[in-house]
């Protein structure tokens, strides 16, 4: 296997959430990974050889530390691309995970750390009026983000970023004065959020740009 074969299967199992081996978990892999499910098991057993992950009794199976390490790290390579790709270059979400997808094996640390600090630099709340004489509509706004928030929380947003985010987000129904439920968190750092009575998942990167304030 390749090393980008590798990051692929520690990338699905954390995006997916594994830990068996039953039949719906095999054809997930399968489908996401465009493998046959014994193709996927094969290289499950390879990876469990080179020490990445544990298949154990019953079907069980579990990320060794090293297993997660590589995983989380090429998890966030792909977002931070992504959003780079949507946000800042006005790709099309489809088009833009495929190019994520390519690139992530390539990308260094710091490349990655870069374009992060570049999206960002460039984050400009919407609905910043309300708050101009609170905060004097600066970037680094001391308000918790939807990332800082627990599951069950009832929120109402204040204000959103980012220079391409802004349409998007309207798009989906965030905008400051609109309320939200946090329903979940995901493994790999998203939030399903409940917004117009529709559940929706919104990345992390996302997340880190929408600011809000708890409802009591």
């Amino acid at each position: 296997m390749h090393i980008s074969d590798h990051e692929d299967y520690l990338e699905a199992l954390l995006n997916h959430n594994i830990s068996t081996l039953d039949e719906k978990s095999m054809r997930m892999l399968a489908a996401s990974l465009g493998r046959s499910q014994e193709q996927v098991l094969a290289d499950l057993r390879h990876m469990e050889e080179e020490g990445e992950i544990v298949l154990e009794d019953k079907g069980t199976l579990r990320l060794t530390d090293e297993g997660r390490r590589r995983g989380e790290c090429v998890q966030k390579k792909h977002r931070v691309l992504e959003s780079f790709l949507t946000e800042m270059l006005g790709m099309d979400p489809e088009t833009a995970s495929k190019e994520a997808c390519a690139i992530e094996h390539n990308a260094s640390n710091e490349t990655i750390q870069r374009l992060q600090s570049h999206l960002h630099s460039h984050s400009i709340p919407q609905g910043c009026t309300h708050f101009r004489q609170r905060h004097g509509c600066r970037h680094d706004i001391d308000l918790p983000t939807l990332k800082e928030f627990h599951e069950g929380d009832h929120l109402r947003i204040l204000m959103v970023g980012g220079p391409r985010r802004t349409s998007r987000l309207n798009d989906m129904g965030i905008i400051p004065g609109e309320e939200v439920v946090i329903r979940r968190r995901l493994a790999n750092g998203a939030l399903v959020i409940e917004i117009k009575e529709s559940d929706i998942a919104i990345s992390p990167e996302i997340a880190s740009t929408v600011y809000a304030e708890k409802i009591e």
